[in-house]
């Protein structure tokens, strides 16, 4: 994988994490104030939109890596013209139909009972995020919301040091 798509995601997180203390900030200003439940859930689409966006990234960059021009196209529209619910357990899906070593080792990684925590905090990120998009308001604080974002980032942090690896030994082969 190159340095880029690390360059990327790190552009990707730092601006999202200063959104979120930036929104922090703001419903901490006055928290009784009626327009919070409307910014909480902006928070929580927004940083789930940036596990999903940076989940793509990775996918597409290792998919096009040794693929021309075209491919490359093809695997970057369709894969942004299409929704992914970024769950632990739907990008150990992706990423298994492209090396099912890289699947493997992801999935040995968070077997590890230390790791569950962040797992679960992405998929409470996801559901949080499903459920605004069918109406239901949410009852999670920007603490919460921040915390779910976080931990996704150590996953996707793991997920990246992978892929990473296995594309080292390939280009050695």
């Amino acid at each position: 994988m190159r340095d880029d798509i690390y360059i990327q995601c790190q552009g990707l997180i730092k601006s999202a994490c200063r959104d979120l203390k930036n929104i922090q900030i703001l419903t901490n200003r006055n928290p009784l104030d009626r327009t919070n439940q409307y910014i909480l859930k902006y928070a929580a689409i927004f940083s789930c939109g940036v596990v999903e966006q940076i989940v793509k990234k990775i996918i597409v960059d290792n998919l096009s890596k040794n693929s021309n021009r075209f491919a490359k196209y093809f695997f970057s529209e369709w894969l942004f013209d299409h929704g992914l619910n970024p769950k632990y357990s739907e990008i150990v899906k992706h990423l298994g139909r492209m090396d099912v070593d890289v699947k493997n080792d992801i999935k040995k990684i968070f077997q590890r009972s230390e790791m569950k925590k962040f797992e679960n905090s992405l998929n409470s990120l996801v559901e949080l995020r499903n459920k605004i998009s069918h109406g239901a308001d949410i009852t999670v604080g920007i603490k919460d919301i921040r915390e779910y974002f976080y931990a996704s980032i150590i996953i996707i942090v793991h997920i990246l040091k992978v892929v990473q690896l296995h594309n080292n030994e390939n280009d050695t082969l």
